[in-house]
């Protein structure tokens, strides 16, 4: 009996158990809830017109032809099952994306005990692309992947990650970009540290990422390549989102959108304007505080005490040496890519604070218990209990649970 209870209470158990209740939120969601709109209908479409032909081509060349795990995979899937299509496509992107808290587990089991390693993973599981979002297609699919990179890159198992990153560059082209850039940086920290014996784990895998990239994002379905290297020129540049200048001139013709966007006076314009970033943004900084309701209040305040954990706890693992020096270098990587978001307009509106934010994840979600812990620990309770009362009080604002409480309907 008690070896059974050891048993269930693993590692690997504890593992499959979380992969299972993510699946079960987001088949739910998927199926029963979300709607095909914007980048999901596109996808979807291309997805039939596979099924249709069989194959994937080139010479379709938009970004979504070469997130091939969200299109092409499923679609011979469907062709060998010969299931409902729209159905095939709704539950495929779950199985990667499930993968994203059971994998963020075992990487905060490196550092925190099982009990503080659930509620990392609960502040995954309780967010909004989890509970209301999982539809996302590519990009789930390839957050899955990513966090399953990051945990077998940290725990040097090479092949593994290789496998890993080669999937992350087919499944979707902008995470693909946000791995090189994290690992790279990390590269070149652990290269100033003389970690060789890391060094080696982490150079093959940027390697992967890199080559696969040139090949099949700059080379074989180069659309993605060239947004790619438009978003990064306009992020460097730091010009005005085309929304926020046509706001400034509503008459104003495409052309001359494109010459407003990058004259200086417009980018100084857009910098320091709060109107120039994306809404989740502003809405942070109080833009809609006065036409918002009590329960997004109460959401607003979570929101930030969720900041306030974090920014804490990434304090906390730089100055008390909590992580690995790789992983160290990780989290300082993706919280200043949360921070350029606030402040560059371009990244704000073009890739957004959330999903970097959630892309982060399972490098920063160790930082938010460790931040909940520091705190508790100046006050001389345990953190668990705490962090738990906000977890669910977190659970029931994004469910619209305190909505109902208050006669609304989120």
């Amino acid at each position: 009996m008690i070896k059974n209870i050891k048993w269930l209470w693993g590692d690997k158990c504890i593992f499959w158990g979380i992969y299972l209740i993510a699946i079960g939120l987001t088949f739910t969601s998927s199926i029963f809830k979300m709607e095909l709109v914007a980048d999901s209908l596109t996808e979807y479409e291309y997805y039939l017109s596979i099924i249709e032909s069989g194959k994937w081509s080139y010479e379709v060349n938009n970004l979504i032809t070469s997130c091939v795990i969200s299109t092409y995979i499923p679609a011979i899937v469907q062709r060998i099952t010969h299931l409902e299509p729209q159905l095939v496509f709704r539950i495929f992107p779950c199985i990667f994306y499930s993968m994203m808290p059971a994998f963020s587990y075992l990487i905060s089991r490196r550092y925190l005990n099982k009990r503080y390693s659930l509620l990392a993973v609960g502040f995954i599981l309780s967010s909004f692309y989890f509970l209301y979002a999982p539809l996302i297609c590519r990009i789930g699919i390839a957050l899955g992947l990513w966090a399953g990179m990051l945990w077998a890159m940290l725990g040097k198992r090479i092949i593994l990650a290789s496998v890993f990153a080669f999937m992350v560059v087919i499944a979707h082209y902008g995470t693909a970009y946000y791995a090189i850039l994290a690992i790279g940086g990390m590269f070149v920290y652990m290269l100033a540290l003389h970690r060789k014996q890391e060094l080696k784990t982490i150079g093959i895998v940027l390697a992967v990422l890199v080559v696969i990239t040139a090949g099949w994002h700059f080379g074989i379905s180069w659309e993605s390549g060239r947004y790619g290297r438009g978003f990064i020129k306009q992020a460097i540049e730091m010009t005005a989102p085309e929304s926020y200048v046509i706001a400034q001139y509503p008459d104003a013709t495409r052309s001359e959108v494109s010459e407003l966007k990058r004259a200086p006076e417009m980018k100084k314009s857009a910098l320091f304007s709060l109107g120039s970033r994306e809404s989740v943004v502003q809405a942070a900084f109080g833009a809609y505080w006065p036409v918002m309701n009590i329960p997004q209040k109460i959401e607003w305040g979570l929101s930030w005490l969720l900041v306030a954990l974090l920014s804490v706890g990434v304090f906390a693992v730089w100055r008390f040496r909590l992580l690995s020096d790789s992983h160290r270098g990780l989290v300082a990587l993706a919280y200043i890519a949360i921070l350029l978001a606030v402040i560059v307009p371009t990244i704000s509106v073009y890739y957004g604070v959330v999903r970097l934010y959630f892309t982060g994840l399972p490098i920063l979600v160790p930082c938010i218990v460790i931040g909940g812990k520091y705190l508790c620990s100046k006050v001389n309770i345990k953190a668990y209990y705490p962090l738990a009362a906000f977890i669910l009080m977190y659970v029931l604002c994004v469910s619209g649970t305190v909505h109902l409480m208050f006669g609304l309907v989120k």
